[in-house]
């Protein structure tokens, strides 16, 4: 696998998960509730990672609630578009954009989750995305365990979004725009006030990326 590589990262993080280990620790108890707990963690996790290989991306880091996936711009891996010629394959930011509000769109699924004492909680997700180029490369002991990692300002300028976006959004940024631009519909535009990077919340995106369905170019949103 090649140290440095072109294409998007995207950071998706799920919030809601605190409440509901309380929820089901007092109304189950410690060992049943953390066993629903599980259940509800694997569902919401399977369903965003359906999406996210959907799309053509790999998960590298997956964390207790938040997972850190690249969107490459090589194709070439990508078993149901080997047929497609350069011009038709869709970037790594269109898919990693497409996905994102794809991501959001599968977290409905959890939105009201019913709780045994008949009251609801929710898992809220926010998804972060950034263009450029990383540093990917395989560490560990191959005789204990090996991990596909990530590095680089692309994957800093996820970290920086984080910390701007709320929950139900897609956050990009202006490389990402500017990859994307009159494809884009753009809600509104974040300043890091430290870094002075612009961040833009997305609405919707008119691409291609619905090849790797099977579909017909469409316009895809939250």
């Amino acid at each position: 696998m090649p140290s440095h590589t072109n294409g998007s990262a995207l950071f998706a993080d799920i919030s809601g998960f605190t409440a509901l280990t309380e929820a089901l620790r007092n109304a189950l108890g410690a060992r049943r509730g953390a066993e629903g707990l599980a259940r509800r963690i694997e569902a919401a996790y399977s369903a965003l990672i359906t999406q996210i290989e959907l799309f053509g991306g790999n998960v590298i880091d997956l964390a207790d609630n938040s997972m850190l996936c690249w969107f490459d711009d090589d194709l070439s891996s990508i078993a149901e578009i080997e047929s497609l010629d350069a011009i038709s394959q869709p970037s790594g930011a269109q898919r990693a954009v497409a996905c994102g509000f794809a991501l959001q769109r599968a977290m409905r699924e959890f939105a009201r989750i019913s709780l045994p004492d008949k009251s609801t909680t929710a898992l809220t997700l926010k998804v972060v995305i950034a263009s450029g180029t990383g540093r990917r490369f395989v560490v560990g002991d191959p005789k204990i365990r090996r991990m596909d990692t990530l590095a680089g300002a692309t994957v800093a300028r996820t970290a920086t979004a984080e910390h701007l976006a709320r929950a139900g959004e897609v956050l990009i940024d202006e490389l990402t725009a500017n990859i994307l631009d009159a494809a884009l519909t753009v809600q509104e535009w974040h300043e890091d006030p430290k870094s002075n990077e612009r961040f833009a919340v997305v609405n919707s995106l008119r691409c291609t990326t619905s090849i790797l369905m099977g579909r017909h170019p469409s316009t895809t949103h939250v």
